[in-house]
């Protein structure tokens, strides 16, 4: 064989190596809860799935994957790259699943936070009755009305508010 030949045998063989050493290995007889099929409007997320999404967010933010998920967004791409993919994978997530639950529970406390806006101006408003928030009263109450959620989740997510937060804030 031609030197040539075997430097270009090389360079790929080397290529293909530190493809399959970068890229992250399943989680052998980790058997717990996989949450791998995509997210549906009628899945309810459980304090189980919460917790799991909150330990691999912690990964997530600390890995590469942050930027190149942005890459994709701004590309609009409607699939994942296979690294994203297999990261995933390794955590018992699909990208797709993972990012759904970020933005259901992103939305679910935007709704509790409008629950405790609606609370504390309803407040105001019984103790000044002359303040003038009746009309910011009814706007809030038209979109608590308009948002579609589960009390159970919403219940969930509001005991858990301020830790739910520091992750989202933090990545810890």
């Amino acid at each position: 064989m031609q030197p040539k030949y075997k430097r270009i045998i090389l360079i790929f063989a080397c290529i293909v190596l530190a493809l399959l050493v970068s890229t992250p290995l399943i989680r052998f007889g980790d058997f717990s809860k996989n949450y791998e099929s995509p997210l549906s409007d009628k899945d309810i997320l459980s304090a189980e799935e919460i917790n799991s999404f909150l330990e691999v967010y912690i990964d997530y933010m600390a890995s590469t994957l942050p930027e190149t998920v942005v890459s994709i967004s701004l590309q609009n791409e409607t699939d994942f790259p296979a690294p994203v993919k297999r990261w995933f994978f390794a955590k018992g997530w699909s990208a797709k699943r993972f990012f759904a639950v970020e933005q259901k529970i992103k939305k679910l406390m935007s709704i509790v936070t409008l629950k405790n806006n609606l609370e504390a101006n309803r407040k105001l408003k019984a103790e000044n009755p002359s303040m003038g928030l009746a009309e910011i009263i009814k706007q809030q109450e038209g979109q608590l009305k308009q948002s579609k959620y589960d009390e159970q989740e919403l219940e969930l997510i509001a005991d858990n508010f301020d830790h739910i937060s520091q992750f989202f804030r933090n990545g810890k």
